[in-house]
């Protein structure tokens, strides 16, 4: 009698992480099947998960695919794995099927409703978690370039996605305050976690010197920017999470929008529509937060120029849109004065958060290696020199300077710095 055979990339899979994925196929149906491993994407696009795409091949050649996020084993992530696989735990397993309820009871429109990657299970033992989550490419859903700033469709699709997604948070705090009280304890702030690490000021140090160290020779508003940008996150986070916890503005937010973490669908090389991934940040907090961090990072100068006032524009009216499936309105709910206020408290954070994000995810594969090597050493200190922007190629550091020095333009430019 056979059984069913794993092949391929099986790194980093502990026994009890692959004895919860053969359990899951078996519950599916499949028993002798070839099932085939392989790594989603280069080295640097997912710095919080091991990614691996699963296909189960079967004899009428109509494979099952689904994607598995499996916790990394090595040290200096592993301290925060907790808390990211309990929040994307929360999200796809909770929260995400509580409002697709909503928009059922509400009879939301096909297009108008928010659509995830199906979730077909949970492992959550630490140090062994992994979550099954349903493959979006056969649908024809891909990534785009993360080198390339967004084109303004794509963000558009995203922040009707937002206005959608955010919707259901204030739709459930009306219908049902302590579901969404119950949700909000459950989620953790990853943010805080890293505050409270011992080595976390002496780490930020590290990374803004390093950050000035490149900028030696430029402009002095760049310089004058990025002087304690970085200390400033943890001090204005503190502040508004405390404001953000019981806020009726706040919402769960997705709280890792940036282009690896949405997949979008083409046809014909054309934008159509997308979804989001990720959900191991999310967290009550601002609207804001998730327009900012997106924006930010996903972005360069001329698009921004060019479009930021009609995004806002954009996203508020969507936001009134989806609303109104609930009997709502956004100027009672989050009213556009209000919208336009907060962009301004939250900007410095996330131009700071923007700072660490744009250093990391613009590393070539072979420098990405190095971040996941680095990540072996229990010193953070140690680590933070081993994956020091300063040691990136030229090439990657003319890119990342001129990201940063366009953020900076750009943030200048509407008020934020």
């Amino acid at each position: 009698m056979t059984s069913m055979r794993f092949e391929g990339d099986l790194q980093d899979l502990s026994d009890k992480q692959s004895q919860y994925i053969r359990d899951s196929l078996n519950k599916r149906g499949y028993k002798n099947n070839k099932v085939v491993f392989a790594p989603v994407g280069q080295l640097g696009d997912n710095f919080a998960a091991n990614v691996k795409r699963i296909t189960v091949e079967v004899e009428n050649g109509d494979n099952f695919q689904m994607v598995a996020k499996i916790a990394p084993k090595t040290f200096a992530v592993i301290k925060y794995t907790e808390v990211m696989f309990n929040n994307e735990t929360v999200m796809y397993g909770e929260v995400l099927p509580t409002f697709e309820k909503l928009q059922e009871a509400a009879n939301v429109p096909e297009d108008d409703k928010l659509r995830y990657a199906q979730c077909y299970g949970c492992y959550t033992e630490k140090q062994h978690q992994v979550i099954l989550l349903q493959d979006l490419k056969p649908l024809d859903y891909t990534m785009l370039d993360k080198y390339q700033s967004l084109p303004n469709k794509a963000v558009r699709l995203i922040l009707k996605n937002f206005a959608i997604y955010h919707s259901l948070s204030y739709a459930l705090k009306k219908s049902n305050p302590d579901v969404y009280d119950y949700y909000k304890n459950k989620l953790l702030d990853l943010w805080s976690t890293t505050t409270e690490v011992p080595e976390h000021d002496a780490v930020i140090k590290q990374l803004e010197d390093n950050l000035l160290a490149v900028f030696e020779n430029a402009e002095n508003k760049y310089k004058d920017a990025l002087q304690g940008a970085l200390k400033k996150i943890s001090v204005i986070g503190k502040q508004l999470n405390a404001i953000d916890a019981n806020s009726k503005y706040s919402v769960i937010q997705q709280g890792d929008a940036w282009t690896n973490n949405i997949m979008f669908k083409l046809e014909d090389n054309e934008i159509k529509d997308c979804i989001m991934i990720d959900y191991q940040i999310s967290k009550v907090a601002n609207p804001v937060c998730d327009i900012l961090y997106m924006i930010f990072n996903c972005t360069d100068y001329v698009t921004r120029s060019k479009h930021f006032y009609e995004w806002i524009d954009y996203y508020h009216d969507q936001l009134d849109k989806a609303l109104s499936n609930y009997g709502m309105q956004a100027n009672l709910i989050y009213p556009r004065d209000q919208l336009d206020a907060d962009l301004k408290r939250y900007a410095e954070m996330f131009f700071g958060t923007a700072l660490i994000v744009i250093g990391m995810i613009f590393r070539k594969s072979e420098e990405a290696a190095l971040i996941k090597d680095a990540y072996k050493d229990s010193d953070l200190i140690k680590v933070g020199k081993k994956t020091s922007i300063t040691l990136l190629s030229s090439d990657t550091l003319s890119f990342i300077k001129t990201r940063v020095q366009g953020l900076i333009d750009s943030c200048i430019e509407f008020g934020f710095i």
